[in-house]
């Protein structure tokens, strides 16, 4: 049988995270398609650099 690694709860700044299964969240980290990830941020990353707050060669 395979033991889960649990992560306790915490407050952080007034946010209380519950507890969460790491090894299940490392397989949705897995799962994840990083490209499109990415994609989605373009619009919000080229904002930024025209607001001047990223580098103008900054990438994900």
């Amino acid at each position: 049988m395979r033991n889960k690694m649990m992560m306790p709860a915490e407050q952080i700044g007034g946010v209380t995270f519950p507890e969460w299964d790491a090894s299940q969240w490392a397989q949705e980290f897995a799962a994840t398609d990083w490209k499109k990830v990415a994609a989605d941020m373009k619009p919000i990353i080229d904002r930024l650099k025209a607001m001047g707050a990223l580098e103008p060669d900054f990438e994900l």
